[in-house]
């Protein structure tokens, strides 16, 4: 998760892949403070997706980050918009997952993947290549980040912040995405053409220099 940990792969090592996928986000915010308690001066801490999700509830916590950057995250009022599109989509792969308390089924089929995260310009080749690495993740954890409410103002933090969201994302929606920011009371800043994963060399680039630009404006 961001400059400071990769936190589901954090919570992989030290919990087992079985016992993540019960994990709830306070888990994952208990995993993030752990860290940051173990430098020296609170960090610039960047949160992807669910990632972003976990940093809104560690910032309004009340614990502590020199900075924040939220990536293509999950709304600060909740991942509802999301449901109601892959029922659209894809109902039976919305009751699967469902039954089986996983979010496997959602993802089950490279093409699946390249829908939702990845995008049309991704090499075939690639999606395959990340489709093969996928493993699942908390059940809880999407149940309270589907049904979450956005933070109370007076719980959020004054510190600098930006939200920087994919103009082609199709999981957290552009819209979304600036209602985010202005919840947290900052503009979104919206990457031209960018999935959800930014995992293509520009995109990561793209991503790179926007947050280096924030950080050094901060600075």
């Amino acid at each position: 998760m961001g400059s400071v940990c990769t936190e589901p792969a954090r919570s992989r090592q030290e919990r087992g892949q079985d016992k993540l996928r019960w994990a709830s986000i306070r888990n994952y915010v208990d995993d993030v403070r752990s860290v940051v308690d173990s430098l020296p001066t609170p960090p610039l801490i960047v949160g992807h997706s669910m990632g972003g999700f976990v940093l809104q509830r560690y910032l309004t916590k009340g614990h502590p980050a020199a900075a924040a950057v939220l990536l293509a995250p999950v709304p600060a009022a909740g991942a509802r918009g999301f449901t109601v599109r892959l029922i659209r989509r894809h109902p039976l792969l919305w009751l699967r997952s469902h039954l089986m308390l996983s979010l496997m089924p959602i993802m089950e089929k490279p093409e699946y993947l390249r829908e939702w995260a990845l995008g049309p310009d991704t090499t075939e080749e690639r999606v395959r290549e990340m489709h093969s690495h996928l493993q699942d993740d908390s059940y809880p954890a999407a149940i309270e980040m589907t049904f979450a409410l956005p933070p109370r103002r007076k719980n959020i933090p004054a510190i600098p912040m930006t939200v920087i969201a994919g103009e082609n994302d199709a999981i957290f929606t552009v819209r979304e995405a600036q209602r985010t920011a202005r919840r947290f009371g900052v503009t979104a800043n919206v990457v031209p053409g960018m999935p959800h994963e930014p995992l293509e060399p520009h995109w990561r680039d793209e991503v790179a220099d926007r947050v280096d630009k924030f950080a050094r404006s901060i600075t």
